[in-house]
């Protein structure tokens, strides 16, 4: 402990800053003055490389006050910590790494499951941290938008099909077969392509007055091409959960992780504003 105290009529300053070496915990026993926050999680996110904790609890109040304690509010500001440390880990580890409460989460594009160069630094840092602490296990967990990730996979649908018509005319000519990855459609074609996925699509085609399939323009063929692909919860689910997966391989590829400290959560349609996103959490 090292304590400063400093008294003004009942005026009271101090300062608490305290250090831990190598603290561990006991076996757990039953007590109902236990606390029941998580404090295994806590001393284990809060150690440093050298397995030390220092904390800095400065205190003030009226002595004069019968409602104050230092002790009391010493310890309230350490459960707050642990509380703190275990509900935004990354807020508090982060500094360590060069990062904060951004380490916790990846973001992606709707509809894609791409890391960008931005995001391979986060996930370095991630590595870091479990490196850094053998003892704490991550979490990943993906979350789906059901409308925008719904618009951008109909969007993709709708170029992949201009691309099947494009494999298939290059089939048909005798041309070496690629994959729809391959195969880029040029902007002047866009309009050919479009007509030949529209005439090959199965979903009811408008009708005019007289019952016969209305005429329509190319940017209308494309609005129904893109309206009528029907993206169900599965794959949204799956785009969640190759989101996830792209993270956690990329992470034991680091060599700095064992696999069994990596677990991959069932993904989740957004609900607070968590589109897009993969999440982390530390256990």
């Amino acid at each position: 402990l090292d304590l400063e105290y400093m008294i003004d009529g009942n005026q009271l300053k101090s300062e608490n800053r305290i250090s831990f070496d190598n603290l561990t915990l006991g076996e757990r026993v039953e007590s109902e003055q236990a606390t029941s926050l998580p404090v295994g999680l806590a001393i284990s996110l809060l150690k440093n490389s050298k397995g030390q904790i220092d904390l800095d609890l400065p205190v003030t109040g009226q002595l004069d006050d019968p409602e104050f304690s230092i002790g009391s509010i010493v310890w309230k500001m350490i459960a707050n910590l642990i509380l703190k440390v275990v509900t935004s880990p990354f807020s508090v580890i982060g500094s360590m790494f060069g990062g904060g409460e951004e380490l916790g989460f990846i973001e992606f594009e709707y509809g894609k499951y791409t890391i960008t160069d931005s995001n391979y630094e986060k996930i370095d840092k991630i590595a870091q941290i479990l490196e850094a602490k053998p003892s704490i296990n991550l979490e990943i967990q993906g979350f789906y938008d059901k409308l925008k990730d719904s618009e951008a996979l109909r969007i993709k649908g709708f170029v992949d099909l201009m691309k099947a018509a494009k494999l298939k005319r290059m089939i048909a000519s005798g041309s070496n077969a690629a994959t729809l990855d391959e195969i880029t459609i040029e902007q002047q074609d866009i309009e050919d392509f479009v007509m030949t996925a529209y005439m090959a699509a199965e979903f009811p085609k408008p009708k005019d007055e007289t019952g016969k399939e209305k005429q329509l323009d190319i940017e209308e063929k494309k609005k129904l091409l893109i309206t009528n692909a029907q993206i169900s919860n599965d794959e949204l689910r799956l785009l969640a959960m190759e989101r996830s997966e792209k993270i956690k391989t990329y992470i034991l590829s680091t060599g700095k992780v064992e696999t069994k400290r990596v677990f991959l959560l069932e993904p989740k349609e957004d609900d607070e504003n968590n589109a897009g996103l993969v999440h982390f959490l530390l256990k």
